[in-house]
């Protein structure tokens, strides 16, 4: 039968200890009743009462052994009861060996008791162990139920945090969800409503990243780049927007460049040409932005632009109506000045053909070319005053400036100028025609508010500003212009529309002049403020970028007089101007033939040069009638000889190809009027670089 306090195949060191004792206790009665046999048996083999007494002393003991659990003391009482009764029982004189087995039986008893004792003890030992072990045993049983009642209470616990935790997460995410709906909603009505933004704008829009790719265009950004929005998603904006300088065809750095490297707000100049995909060219007005993230870092530009073409046209008609408007206020002061010079020039030439004062005849001559000279600097006040469009900048001498325009703007008035400019005036960067104009609107709205006449005081002073010491201008070098005048004044209400259009304090004023003005001194890169206070009079401030260069002044040039025989072709349609031309190159040593239009001036070259002779040099007037002219000539000539050297020869000083003459195949310019002087310069520039080639 198996032990109920222990499971079976129990392998615990105790168990093990408690197993092998049992087994030494049960089989110990058995091997003492076969030690006490064999005894008897070597003392009596042959004689049944030893081989009773051996059985006697061996069934208590198998008895024992098969009763339940072994009890080795019992046994053993069991074994020295037959002891006792066999040494009762069998008396020497009854038995030969009865002597030897009762000393046998002693012995035998004596170790039996002796035996029993160490069982005992062992028992009391083994007991004890199992006793502790048992109460081990109860304690872990305890600490493990105290354990898993512990490890219960926390999962408990972790399991209604979990629960708890659960549910918070859930109602976060629907709290969540919620939220994201509603962005998601606001989001799509957002870009819904810039979708509609963006498609009703009249500028183009183009968003891009921060590595300067495309994200976004707009329907008018499609048509003025002539890209779609698909197609141009992802690409580089310098692919797509690709634009020029409209003066110089230069390329023009992307703005959107700007922005990402300094974080600011970056503008177009005015005179920009956006070359659209399909070869158009576009006039645009440009500004980009930058797109910052939550933390502030840029991570994409805005670029928007707008088509200028309709606006130019505007101004341009403005610039042209202001000018008229202008001339017609000067046209009383121009014939008053230009009376005098007639009469001055008439009047000596007449002296000077009368019998009696030809000694006199070289001084009077002399005052009429001083007084013709004066002429020819009004008409060239008077052409550069009705140049506009675009500025073509170069060094201006503002002072010289001054002067001859408020001279021509204040003529026939009864008001005076008075021009200071401090020494060494930095020359102003500009187009002298446009800068002209500007002046000349502000001197006439000065002349107009000084009824009762006066002074109008005009400075010009240097002014230099370093990085964010002006609000309105970049950092650089400038020379300030200031136009005061004496005159009723304009209320502080009024101050801040006297730039726009059409806005006059003048009852029959068109009120052009300032918003004109302030167009063309923005386009030079310069700013235009006024102010002005009732009943003392108004200023008028320009600020306008002053030029590296020196301003070129007029110089007395030598006559130049030709070495050897040199031939030059003279076309022009008017006679007189070919006979002054004729007598003027044969006094510096040139032999002359003239034509009258481009197809005979083309038809004498090709007819020299098929005798194997050449022209030296050719004069072109530029526009002839009845005929093709200078433009048309220099095309067949450059095509007979690439090595022609002609010379534009024009009143029209305001043409591009007076201004760019190389531009149109001619290595000179001669404008009209013209000096002897002015006609010897110009043939040393071209001749003597031919002269150098041969």
């Amino acid at each position: 039968m198996s032990d109920p306090d222990r499971g079976e195949g129990d392998d615990r060191p105790d168990a093990k200890a408690s197993s092998g004792s049992s087994r030494l206790n049960h089989d110990l009665p058995i091997m003492l009743a076969i030690a006490t046999s064999v005894i008897i048996f070597s003392i009596d083999l042959v004689t049944p009462l030893g081989l009773g007494v051996s059985l006697l002393y061996i069934a208590p003991a198998l008895i024992v052994s098969r009763i339940g659990r072994p009890k080795p003391v019992l046994a053993l009482c069991l074994l020295l009861s037959s002891m006792v009764v066999t040494a009762f029982f069998f008396k020497p004189a009854t038995f030969p060996n009865a002597t030897l087995i009762a000393e046998a039986n002693r012995a035998i008893i004596l170790a039996a008791i002796w035996i029993t004792a160490q069982l005992s003890l062992r028992a009391e030992r083994g007991a004890a162990r199992l006793i502790e072990t048992k109460a081990e045993l109860l304690r872990t049983s305890e600490e493990l139920r105290h354990h898993v009642e512990s490890r219960n209470r926390e999962l408990g616990e972790t399991v209604a945090k979990l629960a708890r935790a659960k549910e918070e997460l859930e109602q976060r995410v629907a709290e969540r969800t919620a939220d994201l709906t509603r962005a998601n909603e606001a989001l799509s009505e957002q870009r819904e409503k810039l979708a509609i933004t963006l498609a009703s704008m009249g500028d183009g829009v183009i968003a891009t990243d921060s590595a300067h790719r495309i994200t976004l265009m707009n329907r008018v950004a499609e048509a003025l780049t002539g890209w779609k929005a698909e197609e141009a998603f992802g690409r580089d904006i310098a692919e797509v927007l690709v634009m020029i300088d409209a003066r110089q065809r230069t390329s023009v750095v992307n703005p959107v460049l700007g922005v990402l490297s300094s974080g600011q707000n970056v503008e177009l100049d005015s005179n920009v040409l956006l070359l659209s995909h399909d070869g158009r060219e576009v006039p645009i007005a440009d500004s980009a932005a930058p797109v910052r993230d939550g933390n502030g870092v840029v991570v994409g530009t805005v670029l928007v632009f707008r088509d200028m073409t309709q606006q130019l046209r505007s101004m341009e008609a403005m610039e042209r109506a202001s000018r008229l408007d202008s001339i017609g206020l000067l046209a009383g002061g121009i014939a008053h000045d230009f009376n005098n010079l007639l009469t001055v020039i008439e009047g000596n030439i007449a002296l000077a053909q009368l019998p009696g004062l030809r000694g006199k005849a070289k001084e009077m001559l002399s005052e009429a070319e001083k007084a013709a000279s004066r002429a020819r600097s009004l008409t060239k006040q008077l052409l550069t005053f009705s140049k506009g469009g675009e500025p073509v900048k170069e060094a201006i001498d503002v002072s010289t400036l001054l002067r001859e325009v408020s001279g021509l703007a204040l003529s026939g008035s009864n008001v005076r100028a008075e021009v200071r400019a401090v020494p060494g005036l930095w020359p102003v960067l500009g187009d002298e025609g446009q800068i002209a104009q500007v002046l000349s609107n502000v001197l006439i709205n000065a002349k107009e508010a000084m009824t009762e006449g006066g002074v109008v005081r005009i400075e010009a002073a240097n002014r230099s500003f370093d990085p964010g010491a002006h609000p309105a201008l970049p950092e650089g070098r400038y020379v300030r212009l200031s136009v005061k005048d004496q005159g009723a004044g304009i209320p502080n209400d009024l101050l801040p529309v006297v730039f726009d259009p059409y806005y006059s304090t003048k009852g029959d004023g068109r009120g052009l002049g300032l918003a004109v003005s302030y167009s063309i001194v923005k386009r030079h890169g310069g700013l235009i403020t006024l102010k002005s206070d009732v009943g003392v009079g108004t200023e008028v401030m320009i600020m306008l970028p002053a030029a590296e260069a020196e301003a070129a002044g007029e110089q007395t040039a030598e006559l130049f007089h030709a070495t050897g025989k040199r031939r030059i072709l003279w076309m022009d349609d008017e006679d007189m101007i070919l006979n002054l031309g004729r007598e003027m190159l044969a006094v510096l040593g040139y032999e002359v033939t003239t034509a009258p239009n481009g197809s005979e001036a083309v038809r004498l070259y090709e007819a020299l040069m098929n005798a194997g002779e050449c022209f030296d040099a050719v004069i072109l007037d530029l526009m002839v009638a009845g005929g093709p002219g200078g433009k048309e000539a220099v095309k067949a000539l450059l095509q007979i000889d690439p090595g022609v050297r002609a010379i534009v020869c024009s009143g029209f000083s305001n043409d591009a190809v007076m201004s760019r003459p190389a531009e149109f195949g001619f290595a000179g310019v001669l404008p009209k009027p013209f000096r002897m002087e002015d006609l010897s310069k110009v043939m040393r520039q071209v001749i003597e670089p031919k002269e150098a080639e041969g």
